[in-house]
């Protein structure tokens, strides 16, 4: 069995302003774990993501403004290392205050 990663989180803004930042890729380093990030978002591309002591070169498989990013890629071989890093954004619901 493939290990999966999984993580949610919630931010107090629309779906389409959060991809807006998403897909803004220069400005990865002010908020990502990626040092820097270069390409477009849109399907069949490649991004260029780095990180401190490295670089891979992902595909994009989706990209869907507003819903859904999706990369692929690989680290040195693909045995070693065959990554799906997915962005699914879906607005959220607020309960009324008490």
């Amino acid at each position: 069995m493939k290990p999966v990663l999984t993580s949610v989180i919630d931010i107090d803004a629309t779906p389409q302003a959060v991809w807006d930042v998403l897909t803004d890729f220069a400005t990865y380093g002010e908020w990502s774990t990626f040092s820097a990030a270069e390409g477009t978002a849109q399907v069949g591309n490649r991004l260029t993501m780095r990180m401190p002591g490295m670089t891979f070169r992902p595909t994009v498989t989706v990209a869907t403004p507003g819903q859904e990013l999706r990369w692929v890629g690989t680290l040195g071989i693909k045995q070693l290392f065959h990554g799906r890093h997915s962005f699914v954004l879906s607005p959220t619901t607020t309960a009324p205050p008490a």
